[in-house]
């Protein structure tokens, strides 16, 4: 099943969200806007609400991102280098102008992997 988003390595997570019920209108990846009038415009979808999902990595989803008022959940799926990065990350959800007044934020680990040493090391 080939997804709109082609080999984007964001493709098995939209697969697994669409099969869940997340409807494909609703799932953005941060790649999807290659300019900056795009991007604004992908960022204004997420604070309406029409795009519930959105994908991207730190670099991408930095600075300027102002996505926070309806943000309910934060999925880090690796762990980044530096601990700036995780605040960094965090800072897209834990902010001033976000409806929701609690917040999830989770982090995937596989057991013995260079991730569970490097979430320890950046703790």
């Amino acid at each position: 099943n080939p997804t709109p988003w082609g080999y984007s390595p964001y493709a098995e997570i939209v697969d697994k969200l669409v099969s869940r019920g997340v409807p494909t209108d609703q799932i953005a990846t941060i790649g999807d806007a290659e300019s900056d009038a795009k991007k604004q415009a992908l960022f204004e979808k997420v604070r309406n609400g029409s795009v519930r999902v959105l994908l991207g990595s730190t670099q991408k989803m930095g600075t300027g991102t102002n996505v926070q008022k309806r943000l309910a959940a934060l999925h880090h799926l690796d762990a980044p280098w530096k601990p700036a990065e995780v605040e960094q990350r965090d800072g897209r959800i834990l902010r001033q102008g976000n409806q929701n007044q609690e917040v999830s934020i989770y982090r995937y680990v596989t057991e013995g992997s260079f991730d569970a040493y490097m979430w320890q090391a950046l703790e």
